[in-house]
């Protein structure tokens, strides 16, 4: 096995099993690159003989942008490679927010991504327990940090048995969400007589957020195109993301929904007077989400109700249709929820104890 000069480069060439092997190291030569080179022939030499020998040789190539094995990555660089592979179908909000666990990973500074071990990771969590952040973003960002790690052993980055970051997972137990705070029928009336009064253009944008339960990105989308010609249906198929970049809901799933006959009837005087795209809209776009919650908390403030997100307006429409009677699975299927999530987060409005039927 030898380190070769080439057109002003450094390769390695080498025989293994009777099979030969030559690669180019990404290295142009110089003494400095040479010791490089050394290095990672060395690394060849004891991956063979330690039997982990990788032959597709992507464990020894170097990062087309780095110039460096990809063994050798710190941290930081195999999550950056990661957030770029991301990039590709994630919103720009959940990039930021990755951006964030990267700044967490500075904490191994060069140790290679690698080399990491159990013990690190054990200080590392002890370390982020430390942070000013809740124990759910903690556990959040490990739960990115390992897929990571699964990312880069499925790609070449990492030669691992098994990832070191599984058992991360269960150091951090993040407190149990607090039960949803919906709005009674009372403040549902004051919040819709409030925006009819003071922002009439959204008015009919939260009453459509209070009678279906859907997300608020999800309204945002709709386009009569989604709705029947009579408005009594809508097909809920796409969602906005902040900055209006339209996108699958959030389980990719698409819901068909029946509506009340004075929601419908709303919805059609809308329509007559309407030339856009969009159902709900405000100068002419998208309605933004940063002109929104500046009147949803406005028309709350007015009106001396504890403020609550808008998000809240779904959590009132689940909490609501149970204690109407509704069924768990009607609802579900209406708001996109899954069963487990329904009876997890609105088990206080579900009759936990009925009385038992006459059955024999």
């Amino acid at each position: 096995m030898k380190v070769e000069k080439n057109n002003g480069r450094l390769r390695l060439r080498f025989s293994h099993q009777g099979k030969k092997y030559c690669f180019y190291l990404g290295l142009k030569d110089s003494p400095l690159n040479q010791v490089k080179a050394e290095r990672i022939k060395l690394q060849v030499l004891e991956d063979i003989e330690n039997k982990c020998f990788d032959s597709s040789l992507a464990k020894y190539k170097p990062h087309p942008v780095l110039r460096k094995p990809l063994a050798e990555l710190t941290c930081g660089e195999l999550f950056s490679d990661w957030m770029k592979y991301k990039s590709a179908f994630c919103d720009s909000r959940t990039i930021e927010w990755y951006a964030a666990t990267a700044n967490s990973l500075q904490y191994f500074g060069d140790v290679p991504a690698s080399s990491i071990n159990s013990l690190q990771i054990a200080e590392f969590v002890t370390w982020l327990k430390e942070q000013p952040a809740n124990s759910e973003t903690q556990r959040r960002k490990l739960e990115s940090i390992k897929a990571c790690w699964d990312w880069g052993t499925e790609n070449g980055y990492l030669h691992l048995s098994e990832n070191p970051w599984k058992e991360a997972l269960k150091m951090v137990k993040p407190a149990p969400p607090p039960l949803p705070n919906p709005f009674t029928k009372k403040e549902v009336k004051a919040i819709l007589k409030g925006f009819q009064a003071d922002c009439p253009n959204l008015y009919l944008f939260v009453r459509f957020l209070f009678t279906t339960g859907c997300r608020t990105g999800e309204a945002r989308a709709l386009r009569w195109s989604d709705l029947s010609e009579d408005c009594t249906r809508c097909q809920i198929a796409t969602q906005l993301s902040r900055k209006a970049k339209r996108k699958p809901t959030k389980n990719r799933k698409i819901r068909h929904l029946w509506l009340p006959n004075s929601l419908a009837a709303e919805l059609r005087e809308l329509k007559q007077v309407s030339s856009d795209e969009l159902v709900f809209t405000w100068e002419g776009g998208a309605v933004s989400g940063d002109v929104f919650y500046k009147r949803w908390g406005k028309v709350l403030s007015d009106d001396s109700i504890s403020y609550r997100k808008p998000y809240n307006t779904r959590h009132t429409f689940v909490s609501h249709a149970l204690e109407r009677g509704i069924s768990p699975s009607e609802i579900a299927q209406q708001t996109g929820h899954s069963l487990k999530v329904l009876f997890e987060r609105y088990a206080g409005y579900i009759n936990s104890n009925p009385k038992l039927p006459e059955m024999f």
